[in-house]
């Protein structure tokens, strides 16, 4: 893919320590101009043919649910942490002074440290949760909110992160399931965002309607059992993989123990339909949009300025495009050669984009509270 630049949009190498800060108060909380993203024309096409691509994934999760759990981080996993990592950089980076991001690349690496060393169990989680507890405060005291005098509202939101994280402490497995059916609904939140960039004030609310009823409407309709005559027996579908054990371990992330099989089932196909909508969100279509392509020039020139051109080179064009067919190829033959180690070693270094969205999503509702006219 390449990342063309918007012509309309006002760029600046000025502030080599951060990104980008011309922000559109009241309209957008990105780096994009008002110009570069309010004449999107293609912004209703992609909409229409994100609809057509979530029927299409509902098609497959229905069938083949397991599998897609199983083998679509190694077909899709790398490619849209990378694309990802690239648009919020981009698109959320402007405003964040440097120890707010200095400490967040400190907490993430964390993350993904903890990940590599600390042997799987309750010690791994609670330290990775702590983490996670670390970053959202981290975000709230340092992050662009914090620009703004001091407010009340500051102090509650860390207490509730703080209550919060206690109470994943207190149900850790729980929490860890829990997360990981929100990560792959989280798109939602930046597609809200992008739909209200994208389209005047009707036209977003129309698309906000589709987006939601794609990621929570399709979801809740498999859970409620509307499509229970379609679903496959989970028992057979292990059996046909021929992998069984390491799709009864990957089943065991998404499925709580003691569910009976048809609640099973149901969940499956909803991780394995939100999994599928996830990733072409973040392989295809915020990346491709107008706002996306912006995003994508802000990250190469954050990347310039603070590690050089060469590193910023890598971004772009077909560079980008090759690391990542190399770094998938070396997860897909990891996996190939031992499934567990492949499988482990992608989610560790995942981990870095996946509670990165944790404070994104924190600062979208708090720009979309403190603006004085929100988008819709």
């Amino acid at each position: 893919m390449t990342a063309t630049p918007i012509p309309t949009a006002r760029r600046s190498d000025a502030a080599p320590h951060r990104w980008s800060t011309n922000v559109q108060t009241g309209t957008s909380i990105n780096t994009v101009s008002a110009n570069a993203v309010s004449h999107d024309t293609s912004a209703g096409r992609r909409i229409l043919v994100l609809a057509l691509v979530a029927v299409a994934a509902l098609v497959v999760a229905v069938r083949l649910p397991l599998e897609v759990a199983v083998f679509g981080v190694l077909l899709f996993g790398v490619p849209h942490v990378m694309l990802e990592l690239r648009y919020v950089y981009g698109r959320f980076g402007a405003g964040w002074s440097r120890p707010a991001i200095v400490g967040t690349q400190v907490l993430l690496v964390g993350v993904v440290v903890v990940r590599f060393v600390v042997p799987p169990g309750t010690l791994a989680r609670m330290v990775e949760t702590s983490l996670l507890g670390a970053l959202l405060v981290l975000a709230v005291v340092l992050g662009p909110a914090a620009r703004r005098p001091r407010t009340p509202i500051q102090a509650l939101v860390v207490g509730a992160v703080v209550l919060a994280m206690a109470a994943a402490m207190a149900g850790i497995d729980s929490w860890f399931l829990v997360q990981a059916h929100l990560h792959n609904i989280l798109p939602l939140a930046f597609l809200w965002e992008w739909a209200g960039a994208s389209f005047p004030l009707p036209s977003a609310r129309r698309a906000k309607a589709v987006l939601v009823s794609i990621f929570v409407g399709v979801r809740l309709l498999v859970l409620a059992g509307g499509l229970d005559a379609f679903l496959p027996s989970v028992g057979g579908v292990l059996h046909a993989t021929g992998q069984a054990n390491a799709v009864t371990r990957v089943s065991a992330t998404v499925v709580p123990g003691g569910v009976d099989g048809v609640w099973a089932a149901r969940l499956l196909v909803a991780i394995a339909f939100a999994q599928l909508a996830h990733y072409a969100v973040w392989c295809w279509f915020l990346p491709g949009s107008a706002v996306g392509r912006e995003a994508s020039w802000e990250t190469n020139r954050g990347v310039r300025v603070t590690l050089g051109a060469r590193a910023g080179r890598l971004l772009l064009g077909w560079r980008f495009g090759l690391l990542i067919a190399v770094s998938t190829t070396a997860i897909a033959v990891l996996a190939w050669v031992d499934f567990r180690t492949g499988r482990s070693t992608y989610t560790s270094v995942a981990a870095y984009h996946a509670l990165l969205e944790y404070p994104l999503l924190l600062l979208l509702v708090w720009r979309a509270r403190a603006s004085p006219h929100p988008v819709s």
